[in-house]
């Protein structure tokens, strides 16, 4: 895998996988897994890659760091063989779809191989992936199962760049290891997603992290409900760009910025120490456009996808002030005089009111501790 301390890419990152609470306490490893890779001969081209093992499977975190290896070397490949990094264009949302599908079959193909090899359950290795390809020409995104991405366009707004597949029951989700590569059903469980133009940064992450990062639904009280949200929150990813990009101007290496990301996962604000879930993100910054945020966004296309339907935004919101009133925060720092260090917010508001006149008070949803296997 290319060292990104040893290329000249434009990319910088941020990246780590901490066991949670509930594993250290019922003594499971970390079932969590990421990979990055950078092509050697283009480093302004690679690939991102998070997976999440499930829980309740006995091998998963060997099948979530087996995943993790294998699909950034295939989609690696891919690149190569679409010629993306010699200045082809990037595909549109259908022909993404097609890729996408056959490069994750051949990870699961690589999956059973090495289940037999090893002489385990297939499904024990069960775990989720979500794919990041990253260019200058945009992002190529695909998922199975649950956790969040987003990415920050040059202006400084965030957007979501996948959408978690969730299932009937709570906390249920799918894996690569489950029966949905029927030509008949593959589309409902693999998304795909197209994002043409720059970006500034990007993060994917398993949903251990997500309560920390996404605010993740509102109560509408006409409908007396919550509705779910897939939104970036700002106020956790801007400060760590931001910290991300001083910590590479005071020299620090990839393994000294990785070892304090993963003490932001591990303790960086309560939540965070006290998340039952495994905890992965990777953040990357594009060192090319640092100090571009509040200009004009380059031209871009608008994203195509082909992915789980996300719900209709309502346009009138309001939130809740009382909930986001500054918190204290636990700085990641290396040196105690050092003015740069990663951050989190100490309480994020994920429950938003939707705004239909009359008062109501805005309420913390509860996420379940284990994640449901669905075959």
């Amino acid at each position: 895998m290319t060292n990104l301390a040893e290329t000249t890419s434009p990319w910088l990152v941020a990246k780590g996988s901490v066991i949670g609470q509930g594993h250290i306490k019922h003594g499971l490893p970390c079932q969590d897994a990421n990979a990055l890779q950078l092509l050697p001969e283009n480093p302004a081209w690679g690939v991102a890659v998070v997976s999440d093992g499930a829980g309740s499977c006995a091998n998963s975190d060997r099948g979530s760091a087996r995943i993790a290896v294998k699909a950034s070397q295939l989609f690696c490949d891919l690149i190569r063989q679409q010629g993306w990094a010699d200045g082809k264009q990037l595909p549109n949302a259908t022909a993404w779809a097609s890729m996408a599908q056959d490069t994750l079959k051949k990870v699961v193909d690589d999956l059973r191989y090495y289940a037999e090899s090893q002489s385990l359950d297939f499904h024990s290795l069960s775990a989720t992936i979500i794919v990041v390809v990253f260019g200058p020409q945009g992002l190529l995104v695909t998922n199975v199962g649950d956790g969040r991405a987003a990415a920050q366009r040059p202006d400084g707004s965030w957007q979501a760049i996948m959408t978690p597949y969730r299932g009937e029951e709570v906390n249920a989700t799918v894996f690569l290891t489950s029966n949905i590569w029927g030509a008949d059903r593959v589309e409902q469980f693999v998304g795909a997603n197209v994002f043409n133009g720059t970006f500034r940064a990007f993060a994917l992450l398993s949903d251990g992290c997500e309560m920390a990062t996404f605010a993740l639904s509102r109560f509408d009280e006409q409908a007396n409900r919550y509705e779910a949200l897939n939104e970036p929150y700002p106020p956790f990813f801007d400060p760590n760009v931001k910290a991300l990009i001083g910590l590479h101007k005071q020299g620090k290496t990839a393994a000294e910025i990785n070892q304090l990301w993963e003490q932001l996962l591990k303790s960086g604000t309560q939540r965070l120490a006290d998340e039952p879930d495994d905890k992965t993100i990777i953040l990357a910054v594009n060192l090319d456009l640092v100090g571009t945020v509040g200009t004009a966004p380059a031209p871009a296309e608008v994203e195509e996808r082909i992915d789980q339907e996300a719900p209709e935004p309502v346009k009138e919101v309001v939130v809740s002030s009382e909930s986001i009133q500054p918190q204290p925060v636990h700085p990641m720092i290396l040196e105690t005089d050092s003015p740069i260090g990663f951050t989190a917010p100490k309480q994020l508001v994920r429950n938003i009111k939707v705004q239909r006149g009359g008062k109501s008070n805005s309420s913390s949803a509860k996420k379940a501790k284990s994640k449901k296997h669905r075959r």
